[in-house]
């Protein structure tokens, strides 16, 4: 998925995640909901809902994020990363090495 400048809010980006991914996990309802409020509860309910629906999934896939350069946020950046806590099976759980482990520099103006 391409991401925008506008998911450099941690809701957003998350939001943005659940939809590439809804067609191929089925999303419950309650996570597309928990999302609707002022202060999501991201790292205790939302993302540890999606690592349970890609366990649940029973087939691999991969997601791709384009951009990740326009993500500076810090919560954007530990909700993408906190999955790991979170998956009951860590094998089905990887990050690409390319993958840069904490936000680039912001770059002024």
């Amino acid at each position: 998925m391409s991401l925008e400048p506008s998911d450099n809010d941690s809701a957003a980006l998350v939001a943005s995640v659940l939809a590439a991914v809804d067609s191929i996990l089925d999303l419950e309802h309650s996570i597309w909901e928990s999302l609707n409020v002022p202060q999501p509860a991201l790292e205790d309910v939302v993302v540890p809902s999606l690592v349970d629906a890609c366990v649940a999934c029973g087939q691999p896939f991969v997601l791709v994020l384009d951009d990740l350069h326009l993500v500076s946020e810090s919560r954007c950046w530990h909700s993408a990363t906190q999955r790991r806590e979170h998956c009951s099976r860590p094998s089905t759980c990887r990050r690409d090495r390319r993958t840069p482990r904490s936000p680039p520099p912001s770059h002024p103006g």
